[in-house]
């Protein structure tokens, strides 16, 4: 990895932005090109069974909650406590990720992450799990996720060669959404059949084979550390997000994912409430609805994947995110559950091409040596979500949940607007496909 010296004067892209018939670039990838690497193997199935602990740990936490208080604003607090220490630690994760070994930051949050995921099953054989317990850890596995998921998303560029980065990219996001399908479901059997307190122990013991698998991972080398040493850490952090504030194409990406994220992303944070309150189903119900979540959003990578290189990233990310809003408001007035399950796996599927879309467009418009500032940069904006998901499960609180779920799709619907009207002086790329097709 190249390193960045303490140099005064603004960072350039290293040609880190392709473009339709860019000389030296291949014009289409296999699509799946870089599985043929065992580290990349390896990688994809540590994500698949680690975001997929995550969704079941976290659906198991927030049906928890639901029995114990059936407080919309409560149930609410689960996701957003998970989610706030990314607001304060993602730019410490990042410079982690730019300093030391992306890899072994990577393995020590796995490792924070399965002591939290132990601690919680102890109370659970003791009998003893309090909501006050439940936040606490939520919190701490927030602040284990935030320090290691810069690393983890940096790591991606740093074990296949450049030719099939964007390749890696595109399939890491479907590993991902392939674990969402496999988790709802497997979260809505084991809790209506064992209850939560098993559902929480055997969740953890399926988490236990990441760790190896990242251990015999093989990646690139850690980047020199000599020159950013000198630099400091608070410097260190200033150029990152100086470099993104002098980009445009990065500043409307960053207001677009803005809007998106502390609006209508939060309509997940309802979910149980929507699950019991308002469709009269039970857990089982909440598996299917967080199963379609999962299936639109692997539909929704591989649309991003196919979309990618045939608009600008701008038309991508406005128009998937627009149809984002308008979904999920006609979601909120749904009363069939079969419906509500089909749309939520619409919503699902156009607000991943806007989140996968914006994620590769970051990522590669940035070089190596800012990628984990930068990366961290867009962890910090989605760490704002627990506002999204607190004002949403407040105003549930007073004015019902179809009117605050519906009151957020409008609000960022009329935000994207605003983004279209502030950034036209801002040309959108187009990159070549990431994939053949």
């Amino acid at each position: 990895m190249a390193e960045h010296t303490n140099t005064p004067g603004p960072l350039r892209p290293k040609a880190m932005v392709p473009v339709r018939g860019m000389p030296g670039r291949p014009s289409r990838l296999v699509v799946m090109g870089a599985f043929v690497h065992r580290s990349y193997q390896l990688y994809s199935a540590a994500a698949f069974l680690g975001f997929g602990i995550i969704t079941v740990q976290m659906m198991t936490r927030a049906w928890m909650v639901q029995e114990m208080t059936h407080s919309p604003l409560m149930v609410a607090m689960v996701p957003a406590l998970q989610v706030l220490p990314m607001l304060v630690l993602s730019f410490v994760g990042g410079e982690l990720a730019d300093r030391f070994s992306r890899k072994k930051v990577f393995i020590l949050g796995e490792v924070g992450t399965l002591a939290g995921y132990l601690v919680l099953c102890g109370l659970a054989l003791a009998d003893a799990i309090q909501i006050w317990h439940i936040m606490v850890l939520t919190l701490a596995l927030g602040i284990t996720t935030a320090l290691a998921l810069p690393a983890r998303q940096s790591l991606v560029i740093d074990i296949v060669p450049q030719r099939e980065q964007r390749n890696a990219l595109g399939l890491y996001m479907v590993v991902v959404n392939l674990s969402q399908i496999a988790a709802p479901a497997l979260a809505g059997v084991l809790i209506s059949r064992l209850g939560t307190d098993m559902t929480l122990i055997i969740s953890t013991l399926i988490f236990v084979p990441v760790i190896p698998l990242l251990v015999v991972m093989r990646t690139a080398a850690a980047p020199s550390t000599a020159a950013r040493a000198r630099m400091g850490t608070l410097e260190s952090l200033r150029i990152g997000v100086r470099y993104i504030a002098g980009n445009p194409r990065l500043r409307w990406m960053f207001i677009a994912l803005f809007v998106v994220v502390i609006g209508v992303n939060s309509w997940g944070g309802l979910f149980p409430t929507f699950t019991e309150d308002v469709l009269g189903k039970g857990a089982a119900g909440l598996g299917l609805i967080v199963l379609g979540v999962g299936v639109g959003g692997t539909l929704g990578t591989f649309a991003a994947i196919a979309l990618d290189g045939r608009a600008t990233d701008k038309v991508i990310q406005i128009g998937s995110g627009l149809a984002f809003s308008v979904v999920v408001v006609v979601l909120a007035f749904t009363p069939a559950f079969a419906l509500w399950v089909v749309l939520a796996m619409l919503a699902a599927c156009v607000g991943t091409v806007f989140f996968v879309n914006n994620a590769m467009a970051v990522q590669l418009t940035t070089p190596d040596e800012l990628r984990g500032r930068v990366i961290s940069a867009r962890f910090v904006v989605s760490g704002l979500q627990p506002f999204g998901h607190l004002a949403l499960g407040a105003l549930a609180e007073g004015a019902g949940p179809q009117v605050a779920m519906a009151s957020f799709g409008v609000a960022s619907a009329v935000g994207l607007a605003a983004v279209v009207g502030l950034t036209r002086s801002v040309p959108g790329v187009v990159r070549e496909p990431t994939a053949s097709g």
